[in-house]
């Protein structure tokens, strides 16, 4: 009994040596009743992003009906591969997000962070926002309470600021940077900034897109001297590329364009359903 055991382990170690398999960090293989790790990802991610909302069921009932038209339509994504650990937590986090288990989460969390930076899973749950979003985005904000619009804003944390002093103040900062690092912060700059001051306006954000990284590609290029000479006109583009807006404006942007990312999510109708069987 025993030998017949060890000759069965012998096997399946050979089979797991001969794929090149890791048996614990590997491409996602799962059972057909165990979710799909990038659906399950994109579903945390919904229910994150609902729970500072703490949404009453009939608000969680208007944004699925919302969300049935607006959601990116199911398309294929590159397999996922993570450890067990790392399922097992995100589907721990999944439940603590269900129960709103704030200390649950935090840790959670936290324990997920760890094991993305150690062990670098592969997890494809980019979310490409949908002209529906866009344009449902004002009514999604509109059915919140004053309350839940200033819990939502704070959960924004950083993520919330002036846009125009913020991408002038960077505006020096990236010339020194080089090669991808200067890409990938270019990007996020511009980014960051077109979502702060043209919300869910996808005329607006295009054309201050091409201003804004126009903008910093002529401040990287120009020498000390030239850019010392020439920063006036520089901000004065981008003043002008950004126009006049008030704080409000800005803070309405950044609701609207967080709630068109939230309705553009595949798995937002599985979390909702999720939430409104778990609340009765």
């Amino acid at each position: 009994m025993h030998l017949q055991r060890s000759w069965r382990g012998l096997l399946l170690t050979l089979a797991i040596a001969a794929s090149g398999t890791d048996p614990v960090f590997a491409q996602e293989t799962k059972p057909d009743d165990t979710p799909d790790l990038n659906e399950l990802t994109l579903e945390v991610n919904a229910l994150q992003a609902l729970h500072p909302l703490n949404l009453s069921d009939d608000q969680l009932k208007k944004l699925r009906a919302l969300a049935k038209e607006t959601a990116q339509k199911p398309g294929k994504r590159t397999p996922a591969a993570a450890s067990k650990d790392y399922r097992e937590k995100l589907q721990a986090l999944r439940v603590a997000l269900l129960e709103q288990d704030d200390d649950r989460i935090g840790q959670l969390n936290e324990d997920l962070d760890d094991l993305r930076e150690n062990e670098k899973p592969t997890i494809d749950d980019n979310v490409e926002m949908t002209p529906a979003a866009r344009k449902a985005a004002p009514a999604a904000v509109r059915l919140l309470t004053v309350r839940q619009v200033k819990d939502s804003l704070e959960a924004l944390g950083d993520d919330l600021s002036d846009p125009l002093s913020g991408f002038l103040d960077a505006l020096e900062s990236v010339r020194g940077l080089r090669g991808k690092e200067w890409r990938e912060r270019r990007e996020e700059l511009v980014d960051n900034t077109v979502r702060l001051a043209a919300g869910v306006d996808v005329g607006k954000a295009e054309k201050l897109t091409d201003k804004l990284t126009a903008v910093l590609s002529t401040a990287h290029e120009l020498s000390d001297a030239d850019f010392k000479a020439q920063r006036a006109k520089l901000e004065e583009t981008v003043r002008e590329a950004i126009g006049d807006l008030d704080s409000f404006q800005v803070m309405r942007n950044a609701m609207e364009y967080s709630l068109a990312n939230l309705l553009s999510n595949p798995q937002l109708t599985a979390a909702l359903n999720a939430r409104l069987k778990d609340t009765k």
